[in-house]
């Protein structure tokens, strides 16, 4: 719903100095739920079976709804602007439909990395020793195809 609220006023794809608010909310209500999910030790009571459950859940439920929505909300004719925000129908039905496949997705994913790649191997173990690398790599390379680049014109590119 928050996210449906904010997009009354700022739709998606409009930005202010490239910001979309029309997911902050999204951003900000998904933080605060993953930090009392560890705080209250949620995490571990979803076993990797309810996880499959959230996933497939997803995949029916989720598929289903979103075909529905488009097929009764105008998206056949190329109209999509009634999805993207205001106060529609297929607006508030996105909106409900990104958050319940975010929320499912994000259970699933963390069940299923928890279940099978919950171990570490030698390399694992080295590149988390040495994780200053992740500081420091890339903004050195970063910086090195940035000036290399800088001499062609961007009209080269066009």
């Amino acid at each position: 719903m928050a996210s449906f609220t904010v997009r009354l006023v700022q739709p998606i794809d409009s930005s202010i100095i490239n910001l979309q608010f029309s997911f902050f909310s999204q951003y900000i209500i998904l933080f605060i739920l993953g930090i009392n999910c560890y705080r209250f030790t949620w995490f571990s009571t979803f076993n990797y079976i309810k996880g499959r459950t959230w996933f497939i859940s997803a995949l029916t439920f989720g598929f289903i709804s979103w075909l529905i929505t488009m097929l009764t909300g105008g998206a056949l004719t190329g109209d999509f602007n009634l999805y993207k925000g205001g106060l529609h129908w297929q607006s508030i039905a996105y909106a409900l439909w990104e958050a319940y496949i975010s929320v499912s997705m994000a259970i699933d994913l963390l069940t299923f990395f928890r279940e099978k790649f919950n171990k570490q191997t030698k390399l694992i173990q080295g590149l988390s020793d040495s994780s200053f690398g992740v500081y420091v790599f890339p903004c050195s390379s970063n910086n090195f195809y940035g000036y290399s680049l800088s001499v062609f014109n961007s009209s080269t590119f066009s």
